[in-house]
């Protein structure tokens, strides 16, 4: 047995010869052959009686193929481990640099695989690398705005017949024009609806004229520019980012599907309780306010740590540049998913890998490691972050429902790459940590509105 690396040091990738005499793979051959033997039906002998030439004569191809590749494949991975070859997915078979084999006669063999070489990372942090620290503190404003956004998740609506000045409007839009728009990745032309909530309150006094009056089934005709003439009006009809609507105009039909008032939730004890669980005693509206201040200051205290370890991970990529070997990365992915990756995919995987790799190496090399219960605590904070995106606040607050949504995280298989996510990003902030005393660092404060808008 032999094996041999071609390396091509400029593309990261190389090839390796594996040579596979028949003494590799003889004995083991001739033991299956044997078990073969002992357990094959065949018409003409008694289990267990096959003569082994019978057997060599029927399954004998079949098995050496087995054993060959077999014994290829050990040794190749057997000279990766010992040389320490860091490597990118799997190795391929490489066809075209190899004789065509002739499994009936031939006893000497030679494979051809293809693979690609890891980059090595070498790296030294100083004042040069640069990152932002950030840091909010949340005011009056912050807690009043999202206490109104949570209220408003309990609020009630009562059905009416005709619009009003304090009502809402409920319907469909749809474009008129045949000019064809693209929203969210469908289609907004005529033919097409779209779902949308009118405020008549907010709108000019000569714009709420087209509504008042209207009934369940009716269609007003207008202008969107004229009656929402910006981005930020536009995202409260359609619900949608406003900075995904900065192209979208023309005349439309809005039909009513439903018309009513809204009646805001009151601050009493039922409503805490909605909130926060029967567990958190909140008998006040102070006590209440000063409840969501702490719900909301966490939240901040995770977003912030996390955005600046993100900046962290985005200087990372910007100082450290290599190259991967991209041919032989597309073959690979290509032979895994059955299909050729279109150039957009590619490149978001790319750069994910970029990423990938320094944190690894920059770990490895500074003995980084993470603890589950690192991770646990890691995927905490995130499920903390679900939790007040969906304003279930009594789950942030509460240590045991935090656990039993770590211990579902963790038991679902799917989350398996979020998992590996969480634990690189973990190395990272570790690796923060470490060298923040040699790095350049710039504390940012700031509100939690100004915050948000980073975000965005």
């Amino acid at each position: 047995m032999e094996v041999v690396v071609e390396k091509n040091p400029e593309v990261l990738e190389a090839y390796v010869r594996v040579k596979v005499n028949a003494d590799d793979y003889q004995e083991q051959f001739e033991k299956k052959i044997k078990e073969y033997a002992k357990k094959a039906f065949v018409k003409g002998f008694r289990q267990g009686k096959v003569p082994p030439t019978v057997i060599k004569k029927l399954y004998g191809k079949a098995i050496k193929v087995e054993e060959v590749n077999q014994v290829a494949y050990e040794s190749l991975y057997n000279y990766l481990r010992d040389e320490n070859l860091q490597i990118f997915g799997s190795p391929l078979i490489a066809l075209e640099k190899m004789g065509k084999i002739d499994w009936d006669y031939q006893n000497e063999f030679e494979f051809v695989y293809e693979i690609g070489l890891q980059p090595e990372v070498v790296f030294e942090f100083d004042k040069d690398f640069s990152i932002k620290e950030y840091e909010v503190i949340i005011n009056d404003t912050d807690v009043d705005n999202f206490t109104k956004n949570l209220l408003e998740r309990f609020a009630e609506y009562d059905e009416k017949e005709e619009v009003e000045l304090d009502t809402d409007i409920w319907g469909r839009l749809s474009p008129t024009s045949e000019e064809v728009l693209m929203l969210d990745e469908r289609e907004f032309t005529k033919g097409k609806e779209f779902f949308g909530i009118i405020d008549v309150d907010t709108l000019m006094e000569t714009h709420q004229s087209l509504f008042l009056g209207k009934k369940v089934g009716e269609v007003v005709t207008f202008d969107l520019r004229t009656v929402f003439p910006t981005d930020e009006d536009l995202s409260k009809l359609f619900r949608y980012p406003a900075e995904e609507l900065t192209h979208i105009q023309g005349e439309v039909n809005f039909t009513i599907n439903s018309v009513s008032t809204k009646k805001e939730a009151e601050l009493n004890e039922e409503i805490f309780k909605k909130i926060f669980g029967e567990k958190v005693e909140i008998t006040t509206a102070e006590d209440f306010t000063a409840k969501i201040r702490e719900v909301v200051q966490k939240r901040y205290e995770i977003s912030a740590r996390l955005e600046t370890l993100f900046s962290f991970i985005q200087e990372l990529n910007e100082k450290i540049k290599f190259a991967l070997p991209d041919g032989f990365l597309k073959r690979w992915l290509a032979s895994q998913n059955n299909q050729t990756m279109d150039d957009e995919s590619y490149e978001t995987f790319q750069k994910g890998l970029h990423t990938q790799i320094l944190i690894d190496q920059l770990s490895k090399q500074n003995e980084v490691s993470v603890s589950e219960e690192d991770l646990r605590e890691y995927t905490k904070e995130v499920q903390i972050l679900n939790l007040f995106s969906m304003g279930f606040l009594q789950g942030i607050l509460d240590e045991n429902i935090l656990n039993l949504f770590v211990d579902r995280f963790f038991e679902n298989e799917q989350n398996e790459n979020t998992l590996m996510t969480f634990e690189r990003n973990i190395r990272a902030a570790k690796l923060l940590d470490t060298f923040k005393d040699k790095i350049s660092i710039e504390k940012v404060t700031l509100s939690g509105a100004e915050f948000d808008k980073i975000l965005k």
